[in-house]
Parts: C-alpha cells; structure tokens; sequence
C-alpha cells in the first residue's frame, strides 16, 4: 500500500519509505525526514528528504530523535537523522506516514544540514 495521491508531502514529517535493492528484486521499508517545501512536493514528483537510521553504531554524525522532539505520531525504534545525508525519492515509494518533528528540532536539523554544505 502506497501513499494515497491527493496527500500532501510537508517538511518536517517522518515516512516509511520503500527502498529498492541495486538489483530491483526486492525493497525494504526505511524511515526518512522531508526536507524538501510543500511548495516542491506539490510540484514536483521527487521529494528531497535526509536518511534516517535505526541502527545505534551509525549515530556518530547524526542528531537522535527523542519523543519530546515529536510534535504528533511517534517512532517505533530509536532513530536518529543524518542531516549530511540527503537524497531525492519519488513519491510513489512513500507507504505510511510516521509522525512529523517540532519546528524547533527541525530547525536544529536544517542549520546542520546547510553548515554541512556551506550555504
């Protein structure tokens, strides 16, 4: 089951997401941040989001999620965003909305994602 067309995409929510294998046998669900404006989404089809992870030994560069930085849903597992991690993904591949952050963690995020960059 895929996203519902008519919803709109925003920044700052949380989605499970398919990811396809290299070989396109198979995808797996990962959760991921968008970034990107409801303006871009709603006009374009690639929605630019930052890599989310669930696996502990990959926090080094990233900013973990806690329950307080939610401002409605909530994670199943830790997680934490890698905000110098950024990559565009189409909207058919989005499957179910998660929860979406506080505008002022998100804004924590976004400075650190821009720093990374040099914008």
């Amino acid at each position: 089951m895929m996203i519902k067309d008519g919803i709109s995409i925003k920044q700052r929510e949380i989605y499970l997401a398919y990811f396809p294998f290299t070989d396109l046998s198979r995808s797996k669900k990962r959760p991921v941040l968008v970034i990107s404006n409801l303006q871009h989404n709603t006009f374009y089809q690639d929605i630019i989001c930052c890599y989310i992870t669930t696996h502990a030994p990959n926090f080094n560069n990233c900013v973990e999620i806690k329950e307080k930085d939610l401002e409605s849903g909530f994670l199943e597992y830790k997680s934490a965003i890698n905000p110098t991690k950024f990559f565009t993904i189409d909207q058919k591949l989005f499957y179910k909305r998660l929860a979406s952050l506080k505008p002022e963690f998100y804004f924590k995020i976004n400075n650190r994602l821009l720093d990374s960059i040099q914008i």
